[in-house]
C-alpha cells in the first residue's frame, strides 16, 4: 500500500506496553459461548485479554513509524489469569483479519486500515470459549495545543531536560467515555512514560505533567489523542479492548539535535470542492530539511495560521475546518514561518434532479438498480419499432424523451477497434448524430445528465458532449503518474460526472459537466469501478475494498477492508439503504448498511442485480433468474430458461425483463415469475463484461415507454406502452 510508509519496528513495543484501564464507562461484549462470573475461584487456563488498537492520522504518525498494510495496529494480549503465562494457542480476529501469534512479542498481532468512527469487532476463541466485543475509534482526534515549555520551535517541540514538560489539548472529547491519552516513545518506539504502562494516570482533565527526567534526549515522540477503554464480558477481570485515535510529534531535547527547516507545506484534500452548509477538514503537512539527518514530513495543521480571502463563500477555523457558505471560490491559505500554501474551495450548487422517465446510466439510473415505472399499462409487441445494426458490440442504451444513444466498437473485432457514439430519434430510429469517434483504441463508456453526454475512455481521456448535436463541449486527461487506465462506467447525477481510473493506485475522479473542471479527486485503494450515487454518497467497490465518499469534497464517509473474501471491480448497486458489493473472483458478495458501512449480509449473483418493490432479482451461477425478498433474501421465484439467460436483468413496473444467448427478450411476472412476453432481439445477447473494458460495456434500457436492447452489434428499440 503505496499510501503508506512501512511501520517496522517502532510501535509493537509500545502497544504491548500499553495496558489501558477503563475510564469514563464503556460497554462491551459478551463471550458467545462459556465464560465465569461471580465470585470464586478462577479456574486455571482462564483467559485475561487485554487488546489495543491504536490508529493514527495518515499524515501524522511518528517518523519513521507506520504500521505494515495500514495505520492502526491491533496487539492482543492473551494469558492466564492465575499464572500470567501466555496463552499461545488462542484464534485470534480483528474485522474478520486474523492476528497470527508472534512469540516474540508474546502477543497477536495484525494491521488494519480504519478511520475516526470505524468500528472494530475483535474475536477470540480460548480452548472451547469464544469471546467478542465490539469497540471503535474515537470520531475525531483530539489536538495537542502545545508542550508548554520554555522554547517551542514551530515544527517540533524544543524541550529542556532539567524542565518538566506540560501538555494540553484545544479539542473536546467526543463524550463521556473518552478520556485523553499521552506517552513518551523513545528512538524504538519503546513506551518511556508512564512507567507504568496506563494511558488513564498520563491525562487526567485537558492536561499532562511529564517530568523532564522521564524524556530521553535522543529523538523522542509524544502521542497524544483519546481512548475508550471496554470491558471484554466473560473473560478475566481487567479484560479490555481499548480503541485509542492519536497524533505524534516529535520531541527535540536541546543540545543533541540541530533543528529542522520548514521548506513547503502542502494542504489536503485538493482540490475541495463543496455543498452548501457542509464542512471539510484540511490537514497540511510541512517539509523539514536538516543537513544530518535529512528530510521528514510532520503534520502541522494546527500550527499554521489559516485564512480564506473570501469568508463569505468558505470560511475557515483555526484549525483548518472550512465550512460553505454560498455559492463561489474562495482562495484558502495556510501560513507559517513565512511559508505558504493555497489552495481553491469551491461551493457547489447541485443541479436538477433527473428527469423522471430518463435511463441516464447503467442499469438506468446513478444508483444502479435497474428498476423503472411507465404511468400508461404496459404492451407486449410481437416485433420492434425499429432497430439499427452497427459495426461492432453496443453498449447499454441511454434514453431520453426524443432519443437513444448508444456507443458501439468500429471494425471487425471488439478488442482492436476504437470505439463511436450514436443517437437516434427515439420514436423512429432514425440517426440525429453520429458517429462521433471518441477513442481509437479500445474501451469506452458512458453516461447522461441534464441534456450532456459524458464519455471516459481507457485512455483516461473524459469529454462532455451536447447531447442535441454531438458536438464536444470539453475534454479533459485524468490520467496522472499513478493512473493510467479508466474506461469503466462512469455515473453523472446532479451537475456532476464520477469516474475511476487505476494504475499504481486507484483515484476517484467528480468532475463538474457544465465546464469539465476536475472538482475533487480521491485516492482509493481498489480496482477501478463504476461509482453509484445517491444525494449523500459515492459508493466505490474493488477487491476486497468498498468506500463511502461525500458526492461534493470527496471526503471519505467509511471505508471497508475486506478478510479475504468478496469484492472486484464490478459495478456496485444501491437500493433500500443497502449497498450491493460484487465482485468477479470470490463469492459470497457482500452487503453494507450505507449510513455505516457495516456487513449486513451476502448475496450470489452472476450480473449486477435489478431491485424493485423489495425485491432482488438475480442470476445465478447457472444463468437463472430468481427473485428473493428484502431483506431475508428467501426465493420467492426461479425462471430457467434454456437458451440461457445472460442479460442483466431490469424491472419495469411488475415486470422483470432479461435476455439470452440465444438472441430473446423474454419478460417475467415479477411476483410470480410466470412468463408474460418472448420477442427476438435479432442477433445473441452477451453478458456484461465490466472488467476488461475493451467492449463498452452492454445491457438493456427502458424509459419513456421504450425498452432499448443492445443484443451483440444490433439495438433494437420496442414501444411497451400505447399501440
Amino acid at each position: 500500500m503505496n499510501r503508506f510508509q512501512r511501520w517496522t519496528r517502532t510501535v509493537l513495543p509500545l502497544l504491548l506496553t500499553l495496558m489501558f484501564c477503563a475510564c469514563g464507562g464503556g460497554g462491551g461484549g459478551s463471550p458467545s459461548t462459556g465464560g465465569t462470573s461471580g465470585g470464586g475461584t478462577t479456574p486455571s487456563g482462564f483467559p485475561r485479554i487485554t487488546a489495543n488498537v491504536m490508529t493514527f492520522q495518515v499524515e501524522d504518525i511518528p517518523p519513521p513509524v507506520l504500521a505494515a498494510g495500514g495505520n492502526s495496529l491491533v496487539v492482543v494480549n492473551i494469558a492466564d489469569s492465575q499464572s500470567a503465562t501466555p496463552i499461545t494457542t488462542a484464534t485470534v480476529s480483528a474485522n474478520g483479519t486474523s492476528l497470527p501469534y508472534v512469540d516474540s512479542l508474546k502477543a497477536y498481532r495484525g494491521w488494519l486500515i480504519l478511520s475516526t468512527g470505524d468500528s472494530v469487532t475483535l474475536s477470540a476463541t480460548v480452548g472451547q470459549t469464544a469471546y467478542s466485543t465490539v469497540g471503535s475509534v474515537p470520531p475525531s482526534y483530539p489536538q495537542i495545543q502545545s508542550p508548554q515549555t520554555p522554547t517551542i520551535d514551530v515544527v517540533m517541540v524544543d524541550f529542556d531536560r532539567t524542565k518538566d514538560m506540560f501538555v494540553s489539548w484545544n479539542g473536546e472529547l467526543p463524550n463521556g467515555n473518552f478520556h485523553y491519552a499521552v506517552a513518551v516513545l523513545n528512538e524504538y518506539g519503546d513506551l518511556v512514560w508512564p512507567t507504568n504502562g496506563s494511558l488513564d494516570s498520563a491525562a487526567i482533565g485537558k492536561s499532562t505533567t511529564i517530568p523532564g527526567t522521564s524524556i530521553p534526549s535522543n529523538f523522542p515522540y509524544i502521542a497524544t489523542g483519546s481512548a475508550q477503554s471496554l470491558t471484554i464480558v466473560g473473560a478475566a477481570s481487567g479484560s479490555t479492548l481499548t480503541m485509542g485515535a492519536f497524533s505524534g510529534s516529535r520531541i527535540f531535547a536541546r543540545g543533541s539535535q540541530p533543528p529542522l527547516t520548514l521548506t513547503s507545506l502542502k494542504i489536503t484534500p485538493s482540490p475541495v470542492s463543496m455543498n452548501i452548509q457542509k464542512q471539510v477538514q484540511l490537514a497540511v503537512v510541512g517539509k523539514l530539511v536538516e543537513q544530518s539527518t535529512g528530510t521528514q514530513v510532520q503534520d502541522l495543521t494546527n500550527r499554521v495560521v489559516w485564512s480564506s480571502n473570501s469568508p463569505g463563500i468558505v470560511s475557515v477555523n483555526a484549525t483548518g475546518q472550512l465550512t460553505a457558505v454560498s455559492n463561489g471560490v474562495a482562495t484558502i491559505t495556510a501560513q507559517l514561518n513565512g511559508v505558504s500554501t493555497t489552495q481553491t474551495a469551491t461551493v457547489f450548487q447541485p443541479g436538477a434532479l433527473p428527469v423522471a422517465g430518463d435511463a441516464y446510466a447503467y442499469q438506468m439510473n446513478a444508483s444502479h438498480t435497474g428498476s423503472t415505472s411507465f404511468s400508461a399499462p404496459l404492451v407486449f409487441p410481437s416485433a420492434a419499432a425499429w432497430t439499427v445494426r452497427l459495426p461492432d458490440s453496443v453498449s447499454y442504451p441511454i434514453i431520453t424523451s426524443s432519443s437513444v444513444f448508444v456507443l458501439a466498437t468500429q471494425g471487425q473485432t471488439a478488442d482492436t477497434s476504437g470505439v463511436s457514439m450514436y443517437a437516434f430519434d427515439a420514436a423512429t430510429g432514425s440517426p440525429r448524430w453520429g458517429p462521433v469517434v471518441l477513442t481509437t483504441q479500445p474501451g469506452a463508456n458512458f453516461a447522461y445528465d441534464q441534456g450532456r453526454l459524458v464519455t471516459v475512455s481507457r485512455n483516461c481521456t473524459m469529454q462532455g458532449f451536447d447531447a442535441t448535436t454531438g458536438n464536444t463541449t470539453w475534454s479533459v486527461n485524468l490520467s496522472n503518474e499513478s493512473v493510467w487506465s479508466c474506461g469503466s462506467v462512469p455515473t453523472a447525477y446532479r451537475g456532476i460526472a464520477y469516474a475511476v481510473g487505476s494504475g499504481v493506485e486507484s483515484t476517484v475522479f467528480a468532475i463538474d459537466i457544465a465546464s469539465g473542471k476536475v472538482m475533487w479527486s480521491t485516492k482509493i485503494i481498489a480496482d477501478g469501478t463504476s461509482p453509484a450515487v445517491t444525494d449523500d454518497g459515492v459508493y466505490v467497490t474493488g477487491y476486497l475494498q468498498a468506500y463511502k465518499l461525500d458526492p461534493y469534497s470527496g471526503v471519505l464517509i467509511w471505508h471497508y477492508v475486506g478478510p479475504g473474501y468478496g469484492g472486484g471491480q464490478l459495478t456496485a448497486a444501491v437500493y433500500g439503504n443497502q449497498v450491493y458489493m460484487r465482485g468477479f473472483a470470490r463469492t459470497p458478495n457482500l452487503i453494507f448498511d450505507a449510513q455505516t458501512g457495516i456487513i449486513t449480509g451476502t448475496f450470489t449473483s452472476s450480473a449486477i442485480p435489478a431491485f424493485g418493490n423489495g425485491v432482488a432479482y438475480l442470476l445465478d451461477s447457472s444463468n437463472s433468474l430468481k427473485a428473493t425478498s428484502l431483506p431475508g433474501q428467501a426465493i420467492l421465484w426461479a425462471a430457467t430458461d434454456p437458451g440461457s439467460i445472460v442479460s442483466a436483468p431490469i424491472v419495469i413496473n411488475n415486470v422483470v425483463v432479461t435476455g439470452t444467448a440465444s438472441g430473446l427478450v423474454k419478460a417475467y411476472d415479477a411476483s410470480n415469475g410466470s412468463p408474460v412476453w418472448t420477442v427476438t432481439a435479432g442477433a445473441p445477447m452477451i453478458a456484461a463484461d465490466e472488467v476488461n473494458l475493451s467492449p463498452p460495456v452492454t445491457g438493456m434500457a427502458a424509459g419513456h415507454g421504450l425498452l432499448a436492447v443492445a443484443a451483440s452489434n444490433v439495438l433494437s428499440v420496442y414501444h411497451m406502452t400505447g399501440p
